[in-house]
């Protein structure tokens, strides 16, 4: 395998990192395409590094046929079907994109990302009333999750204000 620069090694892990948080938040059964670096054989890592460094280099081309090879073997990859997503979005694929995104959105229901390129992708359609639609379900979802941060917060302080400590709140990658 090639020697990725660091950066590109560091967005990896960290994109593997919030799919693993975003899957734990959405409570969704199942392993983000790059949870267990150790179930994965050489080749299907060298796949999921190929793809993202397509992506980030803006060979959209490549990166959407590469995402398109991993998930002929992992039809359910939410990561690999966003990524795709996000290479036919580029490429002016916009029907195809939508397609991606909905098929991601059925498997991680929450994915904030999948909403926003799905909208993105039907206001370039012509589909606004859908378009919108799309947002505010997204909105709502993140309101929520502003709403579950704020409680969370508020009880933490309290059990400070009568001496319990619990743990410190974090939210986000560490």
């Amino acid at each position: 395998m090639k020697a990725l620069p660091l950066v590109l090694l560091s967005c990896f892990f960290i994109f593997n990192q919030h799919a693993t948080v975003l899957a734990n938040e959405v409570d969704v059964d199942i392993t983000p395409s790059l949870a267990s670096e150790s179930s994965l054989k050489a080749s299907e890592m060298q796949l999921y590094l190929k793809a993202i460094s397509e992506l980030f280099k803006g060979d959209f081309a490549a990166a959407e046929l590469t995402n398109t090879r991993i998930l002929d073997g992992k039809p359910d990859d939410f990561c690999a079907l966003n990524r795709r997503a996000q290479c036919r979005f580029e490429l002016g694929k916009y029907r195809e994109c939508i397609a991606d995104c909905s098929k991601t959105l059925s498997i991680c229901p929450n994915y904030i990302e999948a909403m926003q390129l799905k909208a993105k992708a039907l206001r370039r359609m012509g589909q606004i009333e859908e378009a919108v639609a799309c947002e505010l379900s997204r909105l709502d979802i993140e309101a929520a999750e502003i709403e579950r941060k704020r409680k969370a917060l508020r009880e933490e302080a309290e059990n400070a204000k009568r001496g319990i400590y619990v743990g410190t709140v974090t939210f986000g990658s560490p």
